[in-house]
């Protein structure tokens, strides 16, 4: 499948996607998001990818939505009369606005600045890598907004709900050190090595077995919220599918080998 606002390339088991409106910052307009949205289910419906990488072309990861064209027909709407327009919004993979409904493991490779949604989308992957010289920023207060994409729900799980108000009550930016400091990243490294980093990690998970790798994706989001019983019954049930596969077998064999597995994903 061909896009234009979004680039996808797939190679040895992962999924590059990158935010491709360079000369706007890669600032989200309509199209953009539905192309995300086909991107993301494309890598979500590949068995043969094992994990995802998402970033951005040029100098920004995302500028966050482009506001004129993002904001000024909503707004010509409600001056019409209409109401209740933002469920209208589009959706992103499997019917819902959140990149974590991707099946496989996805590395966000924060290039350079992550403005609102832009950062967002990085939260909504499970590891995020940081360019030095990136920044991010959660403006929503100072363009009259509030925290969208799921942000109200992951942030504060991830840094806590004192330093997520702090962000979102100033609209402040967020150099790279303080993010990896609060724990808005899992990395910071120096720009240049930023693409070879995320390379290095994706290869280091495509190693490991397709179908162990979902479930444990799928684990980590259910036990978050989780009582311990439920979080372990599903341990269990997840387990016993995984060691139903030919992979375990394979992973077995191998250990005993002390060699290489060669995992197939069944």
């Amino acid at each position: 499948m061909s896009y234009e606002h979004v680039t996808l390339d797939k190679a040895n088991h992962i999924a590059t996607l990158t935010l491709n409106r360079p000369d706007k910052l890669n600032a989200f307009n309509p199209k953009m998001y539905r192309e995300l949205a086909k991107a993301a289910t494309e890598i979500s419906d590949d068995d043969d990818i094992r994990v995802g990488i998402l970033t951005g072309a040029g100098r920004a990861f995302s500028a966050g939505a482009d506001v004129k064209q993002r904001f000024q027909k909503e707004i010509d709407a409600r001056d019409r009369g209409r109401s209740n327009i933002t469920h209208q919004q589009p959706r992103y993979p499997n019917g819902t606005t959140d990149l974590t409904a991707v099946r496989q493991p996805m590395i966000a490779a924060i290039n350079g600045v992550a403005v609102g949604v832009g950062y967002n989308l990085a939260l909504q992957c499970d590891i995020r890598i940081m360019a030095d010289s990136a920044r991010i920023r959660l403006p929503f207060t100072s363009l009259s907004q509030v925290p969208e994409a799921h942000s109200s729900y992951y942030l504060p799980r991830l840094i806590g709900l004192g330093k997520a108000f702090e962000l979102w009550f100033t609209s402040r930016f967020v150099e790279a050190e303080e993010a990896l400091e609060i724990g808005l990243v899992n990395q910071v490294v120096p720009a240049a090595e930023l693409h070879d980093c995320a390379q290095e990690m994706a290869k280091q998970i495509a190693r490991n077995a397709p179908t162990a790798l979902m479930l444990t994706k799928r684990i980590g989001y259910l036990g978050v919220n989780a009582d311990m019983n439920s979080a372990r019954n599903f341990e269990n049930f997840a387990m016993d599918y995984a060691r139903s596969q030919k992979d375990f077998k394979e992973a077995i064999s191998a250990f005993g080998e002390k060699r290489e597995p060669k995992f197939t994903g069944e």
